[in-house]
């Protein structure tokens, strides 16, 4: 099957009988994001562990199903946020935590990448599912590819926490424009009045008073990013590509050699231990998806 293509099925309760097997103790969920909580409920339920594809719910009260299920059947949930793991994602924790950036400020995250081609089409997304959030709801539909990362640079639940937000979107033209562009049958043709903003800006402001820019851009021409700066006392970095400046360096990026040094240095031990098996397993190609 294709990426989030289901198989078609007599019985489309027939992940329930998956779910019942004793020779099962963890059920991985890679469905639509509406199904995720009911499916992830359930597996609990019959005694097993889940862990979600994100975003793993999309209310509150969703997310106060799993906590509650997770508790009462003493099962594992666990977000499936594989860009926490990326190699330059790794990096930066270690150096925060080993003090290169000395007193977190502020950082930037986004997921901008442009899905229009993949959310018009009529079979890589399961009964055109994504493009279905987009028709119906603004906001930011996918946080925490970029939000994942920052939230373990700055101890999120470990020692701060995030305490508010604003959140605004810009007016919506891609898809409309996008929309006239697809084939005369496809149901989305030539449809206008999709909610989703082209950008939405999010700014979070954590209980010990740094700040969180977080960005979702998945309807213009824009390059792949999840931007990735962060911004301490002593340094700076800013992704796509990697750039690190550090006090005591002059007043522009590290160079080059310089730059290696710091990589070197501070490289997270787990990432040099999984490299070999995310290189084997081309592994290292899902963490920039």
């Amino acid at each position: 099957m294709g990426k989030n293509q289901r198989c078609t099925l007599a019985n489309p309760d027939a992940w329930k009988e998956l779910c019942k097997r004793d020779d099962i103790d963890l059920i991985t969920i890679a469905t639509p994001w509406e199904d995720h909580v009911p499916m992830a409920v359930y597996a609990m339920q019959q005694g097993k562990h889940v862990a979600l594809e994100v975003p793993c719910a999309l209310t509150i009260e969703e997310c106060w199903q799993l906590v509650n299920t997770a508790e009462e059947t003493q099962r594992n949930c666990m977000i499936l946020e594989n860009v926490c793991y990326g190699d330059e994602e790794l990096w930066l924790l270690n150096m925060a935590q080993s003090g290169v950036f000395g007193a977190l400020t502020y950082a930037e995250c986004a997921y901008i990448h442009d899905l229009r081609e993949l959310l018009f089409s009529k079979t890589y997304y399961y009964n055109m599912w994504r493009i279905r959030h987009n028709e119906a709801q603004d906001g930011n539909l996918y946080p925490t590819h970029g939000l994942g990362p920052v939230a373990q640079y700055m101890d999120i639940d470990r020692g701060d926490r995030f305490d508010y937000l604003v959140s605004m979107s810009s007016p919506q033209f891609g898809l409309d424009e996008y929309a006239q562009t697809v084939e005369a049958d496809n149901e989305f043709y030539n449809k206008k009045g999709f909610k989703h903003g082209d950008m939405n800006n999010t700014l979070i402001k954590t209980h010990k008073g740094r700040t969180i820019l977080l960005q979702h851009d998945v309807t213009t021409g824009r390059a792949y990013s999840r931007i990735n700066s962060l911004a301490g006392t002593k340094a700076f970095h800013k992704g796509y590509p990697s750039q690190l400046s550090v006090s005591g360096h002059g007043h522009g990026f590290l160079k080059a050699e310089d730059y290696k040094e710091y990589q070197e240095r501070f490289a997270h031990p787990l990432w040099k231990k999984l490299e070999p098996l995310a290189e084997k397993t081309a592994g290292m190609a899902a963490w920039t998806s």
